[in-house]
């Protein structure tokens, strides 16, 4: 599904899920997506670091070149930096959704254990 059209399948998986109050993702398919699409930002940004390092110390960059080349790094950083909080933003959004949409189980716990034990159970 190409990046737009996910966008809006997103948007209307939220606007109905506020309507219906409904989970949005009961199973964790989309939790875990976006997991990876954490795990591949950040490795991205960890790259484009590298990389930004190496054209620091670059002697053959020197000037306006060294400049232009590690400035473009930083902001294509930011923004990479800026993808990761949003998408991280938008997982605790989803959980905590559908954590209030579960409603409460009616069961009192008195222990770790014994919520450990009903998480384990289901």
């Amino acid at each position: 599904m190409p990046n737009l059209e996910m966008a809006h399948w997103l948007l209307g998986m939220l606007e109905r899920a506020k309507v219906t109050h409904e989970a949005i993702d009961p199973d964790g398919e989309l939790d875990r997506g976006l997991e990876r699409a954490e795990i591949a930002t950040q490795s991205h940004v960890e790259v484009l670091k590298a990389k930004q390092d190496a054209a620091f110390r670059d002697s053959k960059l020197r000037d306006h070149h060294e400049e232009a080349v590690v400035a473009a790094y930083q902001e294509t950083i930011g923004l990479a930096s800026d993808i990761f909080d949003a998408v991280e933003a938008l997982r605790i959004y989803i959980r905590e959704f559908d954590a209030d949409a579960s409603g409460s189980t009616g069961q009192a716990f008195t222990s770790a254990e014994d919520i450990i034990e009903a998480l384990d159970s289901e």
